[in-house]
């Protein structure tokens, strides 16, 4: 098993471990066999403050409020999003208190990290990616719409996570709508969730960046921790968009955090399963001045998992669900219909 340098500005060690899952097969795949990085990170002695903290990690804290009131047309589109797993995208157009009273699944994974309750129990998780998907096969096929942001923070659960709906998103809004009409990237929100193509300014934006941020979801609930965040991070703030955009991508120029030595050729050492020479090993650049500060160039991009101690077989079929939702290309991962087609297939205590 080899170990690399971290490229998340921490000191925890990375290692590559291959699990297995049906999952893959069922979605074409010719093996059932992939490849994750798992993290070995230490527990947060020190700061004792929940990652969900991190300001501006959710653009609209307040999920019954926008950021600028819906004009005619708009609200006409809003008030056609009627269906069970979208509450408030019906419930608070007319009312000005909701009717659902469910948390948010930030505040319920927030609690367990800071009770180190560790990684959400499988059967629940598959419960809430279930209904997840449910309702954004609803907003991607009936409606012709993306969500947009979706997270932690747009997910509503009850205590015991036994059923999930959309919250709050831009689905609906006039920059979101698929069904013929022009998809402006800029208006977008952008984040920790947010699907590479956003990130990198790309001029076509479908609802795979969906199933990216529905892949980091998956992650959030086994890792206890939202994405690219690890213990003892000591950033307390995140960027505007502008500003976000710009320090990812300057630390993707200056490979911040990235490995420097991947592009020099193994030759014939490159067919060998044996662990690279030290010399050879990946190293990572990161400034001091960095160190356990969030790596801007890791947006977008798949994160470690935590110990894989705590992630037995039970969570493989999940590890590989996160694994396909988050390729780096969109053509790579499947579609919110295609994961519902095979999901008793593979997830059969969830019908």
């Amino acid at each position: 098993m080899s170990y690399y340098f971290n490229p998340v500005n921490c000191q925890a060690r990375l290692k590559k471990v291959t699990r297995r899952s049906t999952l893959l097969q069922h979605l074409g795949r010719s093996s059932a066999f992939f490849e994750l990085r798992f993290i070995e990170r230490d527990e947060d002695t020190k700061n004792g403050v929940s990652p969900w903290f991190v300001q501006n990690m959710n653009s609209r804290c307040n999920f019954f409020a926008r950021e600028e009131p819906l004009d005619a047309e708009e609200a006409c589109e809003m008030r056609q999003l009627i269906h069970p797993l979208l509450p408030l995208f019906n419930e608070t157009i007319e009312n000005s208190e909701p009717k659902c009273r469910a948390g948010s699944l930030a505040t319920f994974l927030s609690v367990r990290y800071l009770i180190k309750s560790g990684p959400l129990d499988a059967a629940n998780i598959k419960t809430v990616a279930f209904d997840v998907l449910n309702g954004l096969k609803y907003l991607h096929y009936n409606l012709g719409c993306i969500h947009g942001q979706l997270s932690s923070f747009h997910v509503l659960v009850d205590e015991s996570c036994a059923f999930a709906k959309l919250a709050d998103g831009e689905a609906g809004g006039k920059h979101c709508m698929a069904n013929g009409k022009a998809i402006d990237p800029n208006k977008f929100t952008v984040g920790l969730w947010s699907a590479p193509e956003l990130l990198n300014n790309s001029q076509t934006i479908t609802a795979k960046v969906d199933v990216f941020s529905f892949g980091l979801l998956i992650y959030e609930m086994m890792s206890s921790m939202p994405p690219h965040l690890f213990p003892g991070i000591k950033t307390r703030t995140l960027p505007n968009r502008d500003k976000l955009l710009i320090m990812h991508e300057a630390y993707k120029r200056k490979r911040i955090g990235l490995d420097i030595r991947r592009e020099r050729r193994r030759g014939i050492a490159r067919m060998s399963t044996a662990p690279l020479p030290l010399f050879l090993q990946p190293q990572y650049t990161c400034p001091a001045r960095l160190e356990n500060e969030l790596n801007y160039g890791c947006l977008g991009t798949r994160p470690p998992m935590p110990d894989e101690e705590q992630l037995g077989q039970n969570y493989d079929d999940l590890l590989a669900l996160f694994y396909c939702c988050t390729a780096l290309a969109r053509n790579d991962r499947p579609s919110v219909r295609r994961l519902l087609s095979v999901w008793n297939s593979v997830f059969t205590d969830k019908k």
